[in-house]
C-alpha cells in the first residue's frame, strides 16, 4: 500500500493505467464502473434524498476519472472479450488503487512545501490547480447541458442544416431519445442476467445502441440519425497525443465508439450531453467565415438565457438588458449586459463566453492567468466601472430601444455577478485565488458563476428577497465560505439559513450537502420524484405571519422596508417563531378592543437592530407619525444604527406602510429627556446559532419556559 511518502511519479501511474485499459475485454470492466457509480439505486417507488446520497459516495469513481479510463482504453482498438470472473474483479481492484495513487501524486506537491512561503506560493500556482480543475465534478446537471444546448444553438440553426444535415430540433430529438434507449437497454440486461451463466455476466450491452434503435424512438430519416451520431463519435487515433490526465481527452468531445453494424457504443450519457453542449464551438471555429458569427452568438445567448432567468425572480418591469451608460452629452461611457433593480438594490451581470483553454487546465501559470483574465477579471471591472457610473445621477440609462430608462439612482448596494457560458473547471477556487477586486461601499465583492448555477438558484430562490438575501450573504462572506462547488453553499444556506458570525473563521462544506438540491432540481425538470423544493427555509414558514411579511415587501419593494426584508431573512428559526407567536397576540388584542396594540423586538446582530410594529387600523395620517415617533424613541433608547418599523392591519396582519431608521446614533440631550421615561422592550430575541433549550427561559420574555411558550407547535 502507498503512502504520500512512497507515492509514485503521475507519469508512471498513468502509463501502467494506460497498459492495464488497454488489456483485452476492458469494456466490460467500464461498463461495470458506469452501472455503479453513475446509476441511482432506490429500493422504493419514489427516489430519497438517501438515494441520492450514494451518488456522493467517497469510493465512487467520478465521471472524469472513468472518461480517463475510456480515453486510454481507446488508444487501441477494443476486444470486447469477457474477461473471467477472477481477472474481471482483479482489474476493478487493480484500477481503483491505481487511479487513488494517481490522485494521491496530484495532491502530493502540496504536502512537500518545506516552509510557509514555498506553501503559498505553491497554492497560487498553476500546478496546484491542475488537481481541483480534473476532480471538482460536473458544472451542470445532464438535463441543463441538453435543454441549454437546444437554446444555445438556436442561433446557428441555419449553419447546422447547411453543414451538418440536420437541424437544432432533430439533434435535440435524437440526444433526448438515447437517455430513454440506455435506460431500457440497461434494464433489459440485468434481466437477461437471470438466465444467463454468471461467468458470462456483463452490463456492457446496456450501453450499445444502433440506428434503428434511434428510428424507432423518432421517426427521423435514417440519414439524418446517422449525421448526428457520427458527429459526435469517436476515431481512431484521435488520442494518440493523450498522455497526461490534464491533456485533451478527444472521448469527451466525441464520447460514442463505432462498433460497426450501425452499433455503437455510449458508457456516460452526460458526456454526450456535455459534448453537445461544448462541441460544435470547434466545429465553429474551423470554419473561417462562420466563428465570428457564431461567438456573436455565444455572448447573445449567455445575455438571453440570463435575462430570462432574471426576469423570472424580479418580473419584466425590473430587468432591463443591453443598457447603455452616457454622460450628459450622449457619449457612451459603459454598458451593462443586463441590469436588475429592486428598490434600494440593483445587479449588474456582465457576460462572458470564455473558455479555460487546454494548456490551462494542465497547470500552466501564464495560460491560466490568461483564460482567468478575459473570462472572468474583465467581466467583473466591467461591473464595477458600470456600478460607478450608475451611482453617478448626471449619467443617462438608454435601453436597447433607445428610450431613457429613468429610475431612482439612490442605491445602497449594487452587486457585480460575473457569468461565463461554459463549464469553467474550478470557478469558485480560481476567483477566490486570483480575483483582483477594489473595495466600495456601494458595490458589493463579486459573484462568479456559470450559467448552470444561475439556472439553479432562479429555479430555487424565485423571489426577489430570497434571492438578494442570498447573494449578499455568499459573497460578503466571501473567503470563510470553502467548497468545491458553488451550489454547495446554495444546499447550506437552503437548509441552514447561512449566517457567520465573526468567530466563524472558515466554513468548510462536503458536496455531500448537495444530495436534496439534486433530487429537487431533478424532480422538478426530469420527473424524478414528487419531491420539488427543499426542506428548510423554504418550507418551515410557509403560512405564518413571517411568511406574508416577506410575500408584502417583496410585492411592495419601497426602501424604508426591503432593508427590514433583509434583516428578516437573516433571523434563526427561534427568533421566527417569536414574531410569529407575539404578532398574533397584539393581532388577537386588536381585533377585541379594535385599538392599537405594538410590539418591539431587539435583533442581536451584527449591526443591532430592532423592530416595532404597530397593529392598527388607524387612518394614515394618523398612524404614520405614532409609528414614527415611536420607532425614533425606541431606535435612541436601544442606542441602535438601525431601526425599523411597520404598521399591520387589525383583521388579515398584512403590511400597511413601513419605516426605516437607519443612521450612526448620537447622543442628544433632548433625546436624553424625550426617552428618559421610555420602558426597554421585554421582548429581546436573538439571530445566532444559539438555540435554546426547551426548558430554558421563553426569549420573548414573557417568562415562561419556552416549550410552553413560543416554541414551535
Amino acid at each position: 500500500m502507498y503512502t504520500l511518502d512512497n507515492v509514485r511519479d503521475e507519469k508512471v501511474i498513468f502509463r501502467e493505467l494506460e497498459n492495464l485499459c488497454q488489456q483485452a475485454g476492458y469494456a466490460h470492466i467500464i461498463a461495470f464502473f458506469c452501472f455503479r457509480d453513475n446509476s441511482i439505486f432506490s429500493n422504493s417507488e419514489q427516489v430519497t434524498t438517501d438515494d441520492i446520497l450514494g451518488q456522493y459516495n467517497e469510493n465512487r469513481l467520478i465521471r472524469n476519472e472513468i472518461s480517463l479510463l475510456i480515453g486510454l482504453m481507446c488508444k487501441k482498438a477494443l476486444d470486447l472479450t469477457i474477461p473471467e470472473p477472477q481477472i474481471f474483479q482483479e482489474t476493478i481492484e487493480k484500477t481503483e488503487y491505481l487511479l487513488a495513487e494517481l490522485h494521491s501524486s496530484m495532491i502530493k506537491p502540496s504536502f512537500d512545501s518545506k516552509s510557509i512561503e514555498e506553501w503559498l506560493e505553491y497554492i497560487q500556482s498553476g500546478k496546484m490547480l491542475r488537481e481541483p480543475i480534473f476532480y471538482t465534478g460536473e458544472s451542470a446537471y445532464h438535463f441543463q447541458y441538453r435543454d441549454l444546448s437546444k437554446l444555445k444553438y438556436s442561433y446557428d440553426n441555419e449553419w447546422f442544416t447547411t453543414q451538418k444535415g440536420y437541424s437544432v430540433e432533430q439533434l435535440y430529438q435524437v440526444i433526448v431519445a438515447l437517455e430513454d434507449i440506455q435506460v431500457e437497454k440497461i434494464k433489459k440486461t440485468l434481466e437477461s442476467l437471470q438466465n444467463k451463466n454468471p461467468l458470462g455476466w456483463t452490463i456492457l450491452p446496456g450501453y450499445i445502441f444502433s440506428i434503428q434503435d434511434i428510428f424507432i424512438k423518432t421517426e427521423l430519416e435514417v440519414k439524418i440519425i446517422e449525421n448526428i451520431i457520427n458527429s459526435f463519435s469517436f476515431s481512431e487515433r484521435d488520442n494518440d497525443n493523450f498522455n497526461c490526465i490534464n491533456d485533451f481527452n478527444a472521448i469527451n468531445a466525441y464520447p460514442i465508439l463505432p462498433l460497426g453494424d450501425d452499433n455503437f457504443l455510449l458508457f456516460q450519457y452526460y458526456s454526450l450531453v456535455e459534448a453537445l453542449y461544448e462541441t460544435p464551438f470547434f466545429w465553429f471555429t474551423q470554419d473561417s467565415n462562420y466563428k465570428n458569427k457564431a461567438m456573436e452568438h455565444r455572448g447573445r445567448f449567455t445575455e438571453d438565457f440570463s435575462y430570462e432567468r432574471l426576469k423570472l425572480v424580479f418580473g419584466e418591469k425590473n430587468v432591463f438588458k443591453n443598457v447603455d451608460i452616457k454622460d450628459t452629452n450622449s457619449n457612451k461611457l459603459g454598458e451593462i449586459d443586463v441590469l436588475v433593480i429592486f428598490g434600494n438594490r440593483a445587479i449588474i451581470l456582465q457576460a462572458k463566453a470564455k473558455k479555460l483553454t487546454i494548456l490551462a487546465r494542465a497547470g500552466n501559470d501564464n495560460a491560466l492567468h490568461d483564460d482567468f483574465k478575459k473570462a472572468i477579471q474583465a467581466s467583473y471591472d466591467q461591473a464595477v466601472e458600470c456600478g460607478k457610473l450608475l451611482l453617478e445621477p448626471s449619467n443617462k440609462l438608454i435601453l436597447s430601444s433607445g428610450e431613457e430608462l429613468n429610475i431612482n439612482r439612490n442605491f445602497t448596494e449594487i452587486y457585480p455577478l460575473s457569468i461565463v457560458s461554459d463549464h469553467y473547471p474550478a470557478l469558485a477556487t480560481q476567483a477566490r485565488h486570483f480575483l483582483k477586486q477594489e473595495k466600495y461601499s456601494a458595490i458589493k465583492p463579486a459573484f462568479v458563476i456559470d450559467v448552470f448555477t444561475l439556472d439553479v438558484i432562479t429555479e430555487i430562490l424565485q423571489t426577489p428577497l430570497y434571492f438578494l438575501s442570498y447573494i449578499n450573504r455568499r459573497v460578503m462572506y466571501g473567503n470563510k465560505l470553502h467548497s468545491a462547488h458553488e451550489l454547495t453553499v446554495l444546499s447550506y444556506h437552503l437548509k441552514n439559513n447561512l449566517y457567520l458570525d465573526e468567530e466563524n473563521l472558515v466554513l468548510s462544506l462536503d458536496d455531500n450537502l448537495n444530495a436534496e438540491l439534486d433530487l429537487v432540481m431533478q424532480s422538478k425538470r426530469t420527473g424524478l420524484s414528487n419531491k420539488d423544493i427543499p426542506d428548510g427555509i423554504l418550507t418551515k414558514y410557509q403560512g405564518t405571519f413571517f411568511d406574508r411579511l416577506i410575500k408584502d415587501i417583496e410585492n411592495n419593494p419601497n426602501p424604508k422596508v426591503i432593508d427590514l426584508g433583509f434583516e428578516l431573512l437573516m433571523l434563526n428559526e427561534v427568533t421566527v417563531s417569536v414574531l410569529n407567536e407575539n404578532v398574533n397576540r397584539i393581532q388577537l388584542t386588536s381585533i377585541r378592543d379594535r385599538k392599537l396594540h405594538d410590539l418591539t423586538l431587539t435583533f442581536d446582530t451584527e449591526a443591532s437592530c430592532g423592530l416595532t410594529i404597530h397593529c392598527t387600523n388607524d387612518p394614515y395620517d394618523v398612524a404614520m407619525p405614532k409609528l414614527d415617533s415611536h420607532c425614533m424613541l425606541r431606535k435612541y433608547k436601544h442606542k441602535s444604527d438601525r431601526w425599523f418599523g411597520i404598521a399591520i392591519d387589525i383583521d388579515n396582519a398584512r403590511v400597511r406602510f413601513g419605516v426605516n431608521k437607519i443612521y450612526n446614533w448620537q447622543q442628544s440631550d433632548e433625546m436624553d429627556q424625550n426617552t428618559e421615561s421610555f420602558p426597554f422592550s421585554r421582548k429581546m430575541v436573538y439571530p445566532s446559532a444559539h438555540k435554546v433549550g426547551r426548558n430554558e427561559p421563553c426569549p420573548c420574555g414573557s417568562g415562561k419556559k419556552y416549550k410552553k411558550c413560543c416554541i414551535p407547535k
